[in-house]
């Protein structure tokens, strides 16, 4: 058990508290201080998630400062990427920071692998905080805000961060636990200027919110955090009809928002005409996990808070709501119940605004134009396509009951006219009574004007004849339709032709690029890059075509098989680089 433990400050990282302890415990080595609070002399000194903390645990819960569960939820970078990962990712950090066992993969399950973000090297401060830590604490710490990479100002102060000579992980003393105070200490401080952006503040207040704020924050998970992106998305209008993201569009305008020395800074620039980059992978369907600091971005460029985003309850980014929507037939005893779960939608071409029908059992067929904005536009429509059975027989017991047209269209929220054209068309389809003689006289009839005019200007089409013989095309369509069918004259479609691509010229435009892409990744430093079809295809901006499309294109495949590195070939060229050792 340990004799005694710091209490930690507030904001203070627990790397800060470690280090704390070394000076007071007056241990003449790092060693011994690891040996001290794990049990262990090999323990990493890791800054941001630390591990083995069970055995920390074992050693401090007699003289009961804190909980285990309050040290990572207060002073580690936990709670900045726990909102964005899921439920089991979550539980797999803070397993993986416990037990000694499984830290090794840390970084990998919180995504700062795959997200090719640089880890921060050095731990930072606010040169205000030094000060104001000195007369309220009588020390200075490390602030765990200020340890977050894309995080430059001080929320408190909006300062610059200063880099510390401190290194951290594989930089650094990988043993040793190093306080602020003997560091920097009081009246040695650097005058930094105040260089930050627009957006430097936004984003240190965002993350102080979200590690303050984390334990009554619940694991969104990757699946929900797709569709939050797809529904504010859709709300810049930057998605189609069918809810696809318009991902030239987006990227055009996430680009604009943001300055591009301001993406390069936090190594998260892209090049717009590529199909594959952080952002995209961020509003795709998720497939792993992505970096805090790409989600902050897009958030901030969809003009909300992290709170506001988290916390807003969100609906479909159907563009019509959420079935089942409402049948809207009058003369039914269902009306305005939600019994339809079917929407075919279409696109209005001259305004491109959606356009989606909805059919209900009882017959009762309407469209709406869209998007929704409002609970009550679910209950109106732009027309009606099909009144169907029961507005039918609603229609003719009301008239049957004397009611005048006008009494007859308030009911049934139609035009007069269109009760007074429903009820002619009625009359007259039970009025017909055919007598067997006169229909197959008026027939051969009919189809021999028809035949005479098909075999005469047999090359016209179907639309020509139906305009030079009107009559009788209605009359065969109406009751004779699969002999009409048979013979109408046959449409003569032209052979098209597509001109569209030309895989010869695209092989010669592209492999004349080859030679200077190659050159670029070869210069990289940070990271280095070996030399492969997905590199290149990378560097191009054509990774699909060479993945995809590489027999298509003879030359490029010749160029690039010729340029490929082995394995051997990339770690000799870093050999001579002298980056490795």
């Amino acid at each position: 058990m340990l004799p005694f433990f710091p209490t930690p400050y507030r904001d203070e990282l627990l790397y800060s508290v470690f280090a704390r302890y070394h000076l007071r415990s007056a241990n003449n080595s790092f060693r011994a201080t690891l040996v001290n609070l794990f049990g262990s002399p090999t323990v990493c000194a890791t800054f941001g998630l630390p591990t083995c903390l069970d055995a920390l645990a074992e050693r401090i819960t007699s003289n009961r400062v804190i909980s285990m569960g309050q040290l990572i939820r207060d002073h580690t970078l936990f709670p900045f990427y726990r909102p964005f990962l899921s439920q089991e990712r979550a539980d797999k950090v803070i397993r993986q920071m416990c037990d000694p066992n499984l830290g090794s993969g840390i970084h990998n399950t919180i995504g700062q692998m795959a997200s090719r973000l640089p880890a921060a090297c050095k731990l930072r401060y606010c040169t205000i905080c030094i000060e104001e830590d000195g007369d309220d604490f009588g020390e200075p710490y490390w602030h765990r805000s200020h340890q977050v990479f894309g995080v430059r100002v001080c929320h408190r102060h909006g300062k610059r961060l200063v880099d510390s000579e401190v290194k951290t992980g594989i930089h650094g003393m990988k043993h040793a636990f190093i306080a602020l105070e003997p560091v920097h200490p009081k009246g040695d401080l650097p005058d930094t200027e105040n260089q930050s952006t627009v957006h430097d503040k936004w984003f240190a207040d965002q993350v102080f919110w979200l590690m303050n704020q984390s334990h009554a924050l619940p694991v969104i998970g990757l699946e929900n955090l797709w569709l939050r992106y797809k529904y504010y998305l859709s709300q810049m209008g930057l998605t189609t009809v069918h809810g696809n993201i318009i991902c030239r569009e987006l990227m055009k305008r996430f680009s604009k928002f943001y300055q591009e020395d301001f993406l390069k800074e936090l190594h998260s620039y892209f090049v717009s005409a590529s199909t594959q980059n952080w952002l995209l992978d961020l509003v795709r369907k998720p497939r792993g996990v992505s970096h805090p600091l790409h989600h902050l971005l897009l958030i901030r460029f969809l003009g909300l808070s992290v709170k506001n985003f988290i916390s807003e309850e969100v609906e479909s980014v159907h563009p019509f709501g959420r079935c089942p929507w409402p049948c809207l037939n009058r003369a039914a005893a269902h009306f305005r119940k939600e019994l339809i779960w079917h929407c075919t939608i279409t696109r209005n071409s001259e305004t491109g605004a959606p356009v989606g029908t909805f059919a209900c059992s009882c017959g009762f067929n309407y469209a709406r134009t869209g998007p929704d904005h409002t609970q009550e536009n679910r209950y109106q429509y732009s027309r009606i396509v099909a009144f169907g059975r029961v507005w039918e027989k609603r229609l003719q017991d009301l008239a049957g009951g004397g009611k005048s047209l006008r009494e007859i269209a308030r009911q049934l929220s139609v035009d007069p006219k269109t009760v007074h054209r429903h009820l002619a068309l009625a009359q007259e389809t039970t009025s017909e009574v055919f007598d067997a003689t006169e229909y197959y006289a008026e027939r051969e009839m009919r189809r021999k004007k028809w035949l005479e005019l098909y075999e005469s200007q047999s090359s016209i089409g179907v639309k020509a004849a139906r305009n030079q013989a009107p009559a009788h095309y209605a009359w065969l369509y109406r009751h004779d339709k699969q002999w009409l069918i048979e013979h109408c004259p046959r449409q003569h479609r032209s052979q098209v032709v597509n001109f569209r691509l030309d895989w010869n010229l695209r092989d010669e435009e592209l492999s004349a690029r080859i030679d200077e892409a190659v050159e670029r990744i070869k210069k990289r430093v940070k990271p280095a890059v070996r030399v492969s079809i997905s590199s290149i295809g990378k560097e191009l901006g054509a990774l699909a075509l060479l993945q995809r499309c590489i027999d298509k294109l003879p030359i490029t495949k010749s160029r690039v098989n010729n340029l490929l590195e082995t394995k051997e070939d990339f770690v000799a060229r870093r050999l001579k680089r002298g980056e490795i050792c």
